[in-house]
């Protein structure tokens, strides 16, 4: 416990220099007893000892300043002298204190929610190792879901991946006792868990080997929500899209693949068609996970799938015709985080910081300023023998408890901002919901708060300390220019971040203002499905007979429905196979293009205006000539300048008897079924009536209820199951989720740094005019108005937000450009933003500006010129 004795002794400094000198005495009199020894004399053995220990004072001085915890003795002192200090000066306390608080806080909640998204390892083992790749469509350039046969062939030829599994994502009823609900799950095929290295907590996982295929994992959420987390779920029977599988296993909680979404896992071989669809190369199943070997790099991975895809082309070239020889694969993380997600996390990383830089410059400017003021404390203690470093020590130890005490003030602000972006947050953001304030958090806060404290604490502390050998004069004129820098830098830094906010401002407002093609007040949207187990042709009939019964019901206008009403991130290009009259179309003019089905009054009762010919009605059945309706974008495809009523086509899928031709009835209004911020897309519709297709996205116009719905679509059928019912306006703010979230995050960012920008201005001027009131009043004594001080105070302003200002916007056009494609109509150098953002700074800094100036008229001549 020696350590611990000798850490008490530095906090008992005076037990610890007594004990030193006792020490000191004892080595003294051996020295002097063996000087004796040798004949000297009483005095000159005296003299000889205290010429060879240096003197008694100082070798105490050197032996307690070479003890290895003394140093601890120091820093006390100097936190000590540091808090006295803080507590003396409230007003730069206070100040500096809220803004690093409000940066640090901020800082920190970005942070908790990268560490959560991007940084923690996913719940696989060695996730790092796991990669997804599919085949490319030879016709459109999308994705090619692997058919079963090439998948085994895949499997078989491999030799950079350990194993490979395939899944592929549903939707369907789930019953349990009659009770029914519709989920989202996956089902698998191959040795899909051991793949991801993940056990059940409950029961076991299906194996490839086994007989009975009959079997189902459940998700943990699901296993909460309907069987309340009891262990007896185990060997329950659940019917999942028309078929009865048997409950074996249940997943941990944070098992999410391949989306949080997924309820449940299924074989693929309890699929009604396996046989068929194992048998049919030409068949799409999924996509295709692997394992890489240890140390297998995926760019080697990668070339050799590429290789295996374009031999089985070649070997099997009719079942492959419609998937190229290319392969796309991703690593797993990749796959789960997208591309967006990284990016828009990074923007608000990069404001954050901005915001702390502001921060740290508005601290370092109080700090000098602060530091002239104490000009005569530190020459004291320059005279008592304290050199440079010794000052410089002091100052940074003090910016360092400074920027601490911000730190404990700005957790409690982190996690309230945690809270605030998981609620303000678009879906879709993976493992954002698992953010938190824990310890990896806290000591990325502390070693920020650690890096803070010096980052604005040294600069000034070397400034202060340079002055000590230089005239007054010359130090205040040095700290001067160097506060003034910093406030040009906060204003510079303040202007980007202004005008990165402003030009998404001015996006989201665009966005906005976009005409959607139709109708958003007064209509309920809803997605109705009935059962799976159903044949197709009464499913169509169940839904037509439900857009009739709910259009006749109380305070509705018109009810339909279709098939697809959102393509939102579809880019798949295609072209119609053959348009009477006119020479097949080739694949390089190929555009976005669908084919919906439509069913009721769907374009009633969504209010799309009909351009040419009619809608949809009665007369149009299966024992009549097949007829679409076309929008305007494809009217101007396909026949420009034409009347396209009653013309031709044949899509790549045949439709009507024998492959007729399908005659164009209607032209109707472009709608922006690929989202507000995209260009509307040729689009074909066709009625249910002529179609098997089903049309499970509901639309209503009406002043009527959620439940008024179910309650019509229950007396249809029992089965049915109704969800998503909500408004179309809240279905069009949920695409615009996204862009909202990072306009306002990046706003406030924004207004935070005004803020404080205007703080270090006010803070800047103060100091100036106390600084200058013997100047002041010099120049009021010989006869300057007040008008002209207020105009030298602002004069001097002017000076500082213009350069910053002007540093500002350059720096905005080279910064911006990097949010460019989250931008909509208006450009990284919009002038009407880089104006707007100009003229706010400029009107802030000189409010900012107005205490200050105010103050400088008030000074008392005669009381000035006594200052010395």
């Amino acid at each position: 416990m020696a350590w611990f004795r000798r850490l008490t002794n530095v906090l008992r400094s005076k037990e610890l220099r007594s004990e030193i000198d006792e020490e000191l005495r004892y080595h003294m009199e051996s020295r002097i007893a063996a000087n004796l020894a040798t004949g000297m004399s009483r005095e000159e053995a005296r003299t000889d000892a205290l010429r060879r220990l240096g003197g008694s004072s100082l070798a105490l001085d050197r032996t307690h300043d070479a003890d290895t915890l003394a140093w601890l003795g120091t820093i006390l002192q100097d936190l000590r002298f540091g808090i006295r200090n803080m507590r003396a000066n409230p007003f730069v306390t206070t100040v500096a204190l809220l803004s690093l608080a409000l940066a640090i806080g901020a800082s920190t909640a970005i942070f908790s929610a990268i560490d959560a998204v991007l940084l923690r390892t996913l719940p696989y083992q060695d996730p790092d190792r796991i990669a997804l790749f599919w085949m490319t469509n030879a016709l459109n350039g999308g994705r090619a879901n692997a058919s079963v046969q090439n998948f085994n062939d895949m499997k078989a030829r491999t030799r950079i991946f350990e194993t490979l599994a395939m899944y592929r994502e549903a939707d369907a009823s789930f019953s349990i006792n009659g009770n029914s609900d519709w989920i989202e799950f996956a089902w698998v095929y191959g040795d899909f868990f051991s793949l991801l290295g993940r056990s059940p907590i409950v029961g076991h996982v299906y194996h490839a080997d086994s007989n009975n295929p009959r079997k189902v994992v459940l998700s943990y959420r699901l296993w909460q929500s309907r069987f309340a987390g009891s262990t007896d779920v185990i060997g329950r029977t659940v019917n999942v899209s028309g078929i009865d599988l048997q409950v074996i296993g249940v997943m941990p909680e944070d098992f999410a693949f391949p989306s949080k979404e997924t309820q449940l896992w299924a074989p693929a071989e309890a699929l009604p068609n396996w046989q068929l669809r194992r048998q049919d190369r030409r068949s799409g199943f999924g996509t295709v996970v692997g394992r890489l070997r240890q140390g297998a790099p995926l760019d080697r991975a990668r070339a050799e799938m590429q290789g295996i895809a374009a031999q089985l082309v070649a070997e099997y070239p009719q079942a492959n015709e419609d998937r190229g020889g290319s392969v796309s694969m991703v690593p797993l993380a990749a796959q789960i985080h997208g591309k967006t997600v990284p990016f828009m996390l990074a923007i608000l990383a990069g404001a954050v910081l901005l915001v702390l830089s502001i921060a740290c410059a508005n601290a370092a400017n109080l700090l000098l300023a602060r530091g002239a003021v104490r000009g005569r404390e530190i020459a004291l203690r320059v005279a008592l023998g304290a050199g440079r470093g010794r000052i410089v020590r002091q100052l940074v130890t003090e910016s360092i408890v400074l920027a601490c005490l911000a730190g404990v003030l700005g957790v409690p602000l982190a996690t309230w901002g945690v809270r605030a972006l998981i609620a303000l947050a678009p879906q879709g953001i993976p493992r954002l919901d698992e953010a938190h304030v824990d310890a990896r958090v806290l000591a990325f806060s502390l070693g920020l708060s650690l890096a803070t404290g010096v980052l604005f604490g040294l600069a000034p502390a070397l400034r202060i300390s340079r002055g000590i050998d230089s005239t007054r004069q010359t130090a205040g004129v040095e700290s001067r220019g160097l506060r003034r820098a910093l406030v040009v830098a906060e204003i510079a830094i303040a202007v980007v971040l202004l005008t990165g906010a402003g030009l998404l401002i001015r996006s989201f407002a665009a966005v906005q203002a976009v005409d959607p093609g139709f109708q958003t007040s007064r209509v309920l949207t809803a997605i109705l499905r009935f059962g799976n187990a159903l044949p197709r042709d009464r499913r169509a009939a169940l839904y037509r007979e439900a857009m009739t019964r709910i259009g006749q019901s109380p305070g509705v206008s018109a009810a339909g429905g279709i098939s697809a009403m959102f393509y939102i991130g579809d880019d798949a290009k295609f072209g119609l196979r053959a348009v009477e009259g006119r020479a097949p179309e080739s694949r390089e003019k190929w555009t976005a293009m669908t084919w919906s089905t439509v069913s009721g009054d769907y374009f009633q009762a969504l209010g799309v205006s009909l351009l040419r010919g009619r809608f949809f009605n009665d007369r149009d059945t299966r024992n009549t000539t097949p007829v679409v309706i076309v929008n305007e974008s494809m009217a101007r495809r396909y026949w420009p300048g034409e009347d396209p009523i009653g013309k031709g086509i044949k899509g790549f899928d045949p439709r009507g008897r024998n492959d007729e031709w399908v005659r164009v009835i209607g032209v109707v209004k472009d709608m922006r079924s690929r989202g507000l911020e995209r260009a509307p897309m040729a689009q074909i519709y066709e009625t249910q009536a002529q179609s098997l297709d089903e049309t499970e996205n509901l639309v209503v116009r009406a002043d009527a209820s959620a439940e008024l719905l179910r309650s019509v679509v229950q007396s249809i059928d029992r089965t049915a199951v109704l969800t998503g019912v909500t408004t179309l306006h809240a279905r069009l703010r949920e695409q615009t989720a996204p862009r909202r979230f990072q306009t306002l995050l990046l706003s406030i960012f924004a207004a935070i740094a005004l803020a404080l920008a205007s703080a270090g201005i006010f803070a800047t001027m103060h100091y100036s005019v106390a600084q200058r009131t013997q100047e002041i009043g010099i120049r009021m004594a010989l006869g300057a108005c007040q008008s002209q001080v207020v105009r030298m105070v602002l004069r001097e302003s002017l000076l500082l937000i213009g350069a910053g200002v002007g540093l500002g916007l350059g720096g905005s056009l080279a910064l911006t450009r990097s949010i460019r494609t989250l931008l909509f109509e208006v450009g990284p150098g919009d002038p009407l933003t880089l104006s707007a953002v100009s003229l706010l700074l400029m009107g802030t800094g000189l409010l900012a500006c107005y205490v200050p100036a105010h103050r400088a008229t008030r000074v008392d001549p005669i009381l000035a010129l006594r200052c010395d």
